[in-house]
């Protein structure tokens, strides 16, 4: 038996408040006790039903009301509803419950129904007669001040309007929601229900008898039995990690050998790649918070540098993804690439991923669930597989895709372990992880110092040492360098080493002797002799291409080095010496009781490259200079040798000068040789500088500061947008000043925004003193994604342009924009719900809104007279306010639409003054029917602009054959056929078809 729609009602109080409500028959339902009140009547009504209906109450039983209507609601009869009462304190998924929430209610009072789903679990301290419907869900934001229906600890709850709605599990009726449970301390997640208890039963029976039918409990099947403890064990497999220094003081050891993953998560930014959006002026190097941008991707190829935090962020993918729009009710499958012994199939994702219930998966159950379109696929560390294995492993995850199209994808990679668009073919969109920014660096050194109970003035004295010094804040770029320098920081009373060779050695011989030595522990090995084990086992594990390793062939290593420890250690059993390595070395640990692995590569890396240092391995080492895996291995190599033998391995790699990538490794070996005869530096930059006049100028950020001995001031006509990005990577005082110099070619060239986009890249306040502040106003375009940034606006003045990307609605409260400007965007600002921030302003040339969830009130905006306006992403706006918006842009002649504006007004809207639009397709069913849709409601438009993402390999543009408008067809796919464009033929010189290369 299906669950009918008509059985949802509304509800009204008597005081306005309007709620839900669930029919037992057409004319009795039940609802909330608060959305009735006090009321001995309200009135309800059901869509396609006989009407509003007036409904006496029957019976009251906590909050939950008997409602009989004077008529039916319905024609016809309903079958009797299955009902039960949920027992004990197993949670049960696949629960449901269908309201009519005020969020869904447009400008003209029309209601619309929304189902939530999520799992019923027993309620806050097993309070009787009580449940928790924990969502998948986004809380929804209402498109208008919400009605008092659902209470929510004083404050409008998102849910508003759905109290009395019924919970169902299948068919069958377990409760009705009362309450948004605990907003401040749930986000909205969780909605208290109220179960149908045995009193409200027994009213039941006795006031509707052939309404219900008492049926036992639902009971979970086998596979929703599984799903729940395969979440919670995800949970327990990946909800700490380890922060690196947090275990030096026996104080914490045992608190924050590793902390949890949700106290410890630092948010880091990312940008994209390439350039997959339609709003030109902004998205070329559109940036953002990592989880942010992953939610508008269903497959990722996420790069990122060591130390970068790419595991951790599967980590909390593993954890957190149904958190994310567009990834709800999905099933996480963590598979890191370097435990892998081979690619595995569906079925044995589990035991590759080592959950500790891979015994009691039932048949098929991860098939089922790819099948289903539920899987996400975290796949972590191709770099970490041998280059000769990547391509099988790429061709591994493509079969997979394939054959269950509906799985998303996260796969990991250090920048140039793999080509760009690698997995393009796939549907992958990429990402990079940025460095950490000034506000990252300064939560995570606070964070940090809580979790290991340091003292305040330590945290000070710290942050002010780092703003004293540009060569230290240049290595906290990463969140693995700056807990090393935290750790160092507090165990070396304020003296740090300078540079990163340095802060690596300093970070070991913390580990493997001032700890046992301040903890008055008997040291068994010198640090001597501790070292020789790890640099043998670190060796090993390189050569084998390997970042794990067997416990077997860590004793046999360990066997082989015997011979060179000192005396007293000979004849000791290997099995004691990796033991005492492994508890008190401080840099291994055993993901499982039979292998054994680095605490991050990074020292396996560095500890490898000493060994082949000392062993002046170079042959060996310069025969995997073409492999990545093998990269930062050259690098510290170079960084342990002695000023000779850095100059004959640097030579060496670089001999051939045709060899673009050798050269380039080379260059990138320079910040780790700070001393190095001036003849071998000068040759390696001279290998470099064909690299210069080419796209991969960006790259040469590798090469440190060198670099900008070797790049003439010309460059700024030829490629001022590379050498800007270049700059902004480098990130040091010395390629601000230099990125200064470009100001006079830029502006003659009209291309100053190439320097205004790196902001982010540098201290906010020098940034705005050498770059922005020798600006004329018309000339400015700020791009604002930190509160540094908007102290600085107060202080800039206006400008011609200002975007402004990941800040509150607080921060934008705090700060509004100056008048003056003529061009603003508004890019993923997550609880922005008005324009207040442009009271100040009384026209607008153009203005572009993206990505902003919890924006409603567009009201401001005809008032404004914009030329060009871009409305993108902004589910919380009412459809028939948009079509109001729309209708009144007497002024706008050029205007940009997502996929769900348009279709809210397609039919509906009409707006002749509009002459060209800009259309982005996702692949998404019923994108073929938007050129018609926009003729309709823009009918004298003369250009389109249509860009198809990677995912779209076809796309129909018949609708324009019998019309003068004429359309540019761009993609980014890296393939060898184009789209295929249906009807383009027709079109004549009307259509234009534009590949898309390095973002342009």
């Amino acid at each position: 038996m299906a669950l009918e729609l008509e059985r949802v009602a509304v509800v009204r109080g008597a005081d306005g408040a309007q709620g839900s409500g669930v029919l037992l028959t057409s004319t009795f339902l039940l609802s909330a006790g608060h959305v009735v009140g006090n009321a001995e009547s309200v009135t309800a009504a059901v869509r396609g039903g006989t009407g509003w209906t007036s409904c006496t109450v029957v019976v009251r039983v906590d909050d939950v009301v008997l409602l009989q209507a004077a008529r039916p609601l319905v024609d016809g009869e309903l079958s009797p509803l299955p009902v039960a009462r949920p027992q004990g304190l197993i949670p049960l998924p696949g629960c449901h419950a269908t309201g009519f929430p005020a969020a869904e209610r447009d400008a003209q009072e029309t209601l619309g129904s929304h189902q939530v789903t999520g799992t019923l679990k027993p309620g806050p301290g097993r309070t009787p007669g009580r449940r928790i419907l924990e969502t998948a869900h986004r809380p929804p934001t209402p498109s208008r001040p919400s009605v008092p229906s659902i209470p929510s600890a004083g404050t409008d709850s998102p849910w508003a309007g759905l109290s009395g709605a019924g919970v169902f599990h299948g068919t069958t009726l377990l409760g009705i929601v009362t309450a948004d449970h605990s907003p401040a301390r749930w986000g909205h997640s969780q909605l208290e229900v109220q179960e149908l208890d045995e009193e409200l039963s027994d009213a039941l029976l006795r006031h509707a008898s052939k309404a219900t039918v008492l049926v036992p409990p639902p009971t979970l099947t086998e596979s929703e039995a599984f799903e729940l403890d395969y979440r919670e064990s995800l949970h327990a497999q990946y909800g700490r990690i380890r922060i690196f220094g947090l275990d030096l003081d026996d104080r914490v050891r045992d608190t924050v050998d590793r902390m949890e993953l949700d106290t410890a998560y630092l948010s880091l930014s990312a940008h994209q790649s390439r350039r997959w959006d339609i709003l030109p002026e902004i998205t070329e190097r559109r940036t953002g918070r990592a989880e942010t941008l992953l939610a508008d991707r269903t497959r990722t190829l996420l790069r990122g540098g060591a130390g970068s935090g790419k595991t951790t962020l599967v980590q909390w993918l593993a954890l957190h993804a149904a958190e994310l729009s567009g990834f709800e009710d999905r099933i996480p499958f963590v598979l890191k690439l370097r435990s892998l012994h081979k690619l595995p199939r569906p079925g044995e994702f589990l035991v590759a991923s080592r959950s500790v219930v891979a015994d009691s998966e039932p048949r098929g159950w991860t098939t089922a669930v790819l099948r289903a379109g539920r899987g996400l696929l975290l796949v972590d560390g191709v770099d970490e597989i041998p280059e000769n294995r990547r391509e099988g492993a790429r061709e591994w995850l493509s079969e997979l895709l394939r054959l269950y199209p509906g799985t998303a994808a996260v796969v990991t990679a250090r920048p140039s372990a793999v080509r760009s668009e690698w997995l393009a073919a796939d549907g992958f969109e990429e990402l990079t992880l940025l460095p950490m920014t000034g506000e990252d660096r300064k939560t995570f050194v606070d964070l940090w110092h809580r979790a290991a109970g340091a003292p305040g003035e330590l945290r000070e004295g710290l942050l002010r040492t780092l703003d004293r010094s540009p060569a230290l804040t240049s290595l906290t770029a990463s969140p693995l360098l700056c807990a090393m320098l935290c750790a160092l920081h507090r165990n070396r009373n304020g003296a740090l080493p300078q540079g990163r060779m340095a802060i690596y050695a300093a970070a070991l011989s913390m580990l493997l002797a001032r700890r046992d030595m301040e903890r008055q522990v008997e040291v068994e090995l010198s640090e001597e002799d501790h070292l020789a084990l790890l640099q043998g086992l670190a060796h090993w594990l390189v050569k084998e291409g390997r970042v794990e390793g067997d416990r077997a062939d860590a004793v046999n290593q360990i066997r082989r080095l015997q011979g060179h420890l000192s005396t007293d250690l000979r004849g000791r059993s290997a099995e004691s010496l990796y033991a005492y390595v492994l508890e008190r070395s401080g840099l291994l640990y055993e993901p499982t009781t039979d292998t054994f692995e680095f605490i991050h590569r990074t020292f396996q890396d560095y500890l490898a490259a000493k060994e082949f240092s000392e062993d002046r391995s170079f042959n060996s080492l310069l025969s995997h200079a073409d492999d990545e895996q093998w990269a930062d291995v050259i690098r510290m190599t170079v960084g342990h040798c002695a000023p000779r033998d850095r100059s004959l391995l640097l030579e060496r790699l670089g001999e051939d000068p045709r060899d673009e990538n050798r050269a380039l490794l080379a260059g990138s070996c320079l910040p780790f040789a700070p001393r190095l005869a001036p003849e071998t530096r000068a040759l390696v930059l001279d290998r470099l500088e064909p690299l210069v006049h080419t796209s991969r100028l960006r790259e040469l950020d590798r090469v440190g500061d060198d670099v900008l001995t070797i790049v003439p001031p010309t460059i700024w006509a030829e490629r001022s947008s590379d050498y800007a990005t270049l700059l902004g990577r480098l990130g040091t005082s010395a390629a601000l000043r230099t990125l200064a110099t470009g100001i006079d070619q830029c502006r003659a060239d009209n291309r100053l925004d190439d320097l205004t986009t790196e902001w982010r890249c540098f201290d906010a306040a020098q940034f705005a003193d050498l770059v922005l502040a020798p600006l004329q106003p018309a000339e400015r375009h700020l791009f604002l994604s930190s509160r540094e940034h908007l102290r600085e606006l107060d202080r800039l003045g206006s400008s011609e342009a200002v975007t402004l990307f990941d800040l509150s609605a607080a921060d934008l409260r705090a700060h509004k924009l100056p008048p003056g400007t003529s061009r603003v965007y508004v890019v993923n600002s997550p609880d922005l719900e008005d324009l207040e921030l442009l009271s100040r302003h009384t026209t607008l040339r153009k203005l572009t809104l993206s990505s902003c969830p919890a924006l409603s009130d567009l009201g401001c905006i005809p008032a404004l007279r914009p030329e060009s306006l871009s409305l993108w992403d902004l589910p919380a706006v009412p459809t028939e306010h948009l079509r109001e918006i729309v209708q009144a842009l007497d002024s706008c002649t050029e205007i940009c639409l997502g996929p769900a504006e348009v279709r809210g007004l397609a039919g509906r809207t009409t707006q002749p003054g509009v002459r060209s639009t800009f259309l982005n397709a996702h692949g998404e069913p019923g994108e073929d029917q938007w050129l018609g849709e926009i003729l309709q409601i823009f009918p004298a438009l003369g250009h389109i602009e249509l860009l198809l993402t990677n995912s779209v390999d076809s796309f129909d543009l018949r609708p324009l054959i019998n019309t003068t408008t004429s359309i540019r067809v761009s993609f980014t796919r890296d393939r060898e056929e184009e789209p295929q464009l249906t009807g383009g033929d027709e079109l004549g010189k009307r259509l234009t078809v534009h590949r898309m290369h390095d973002g342009s």
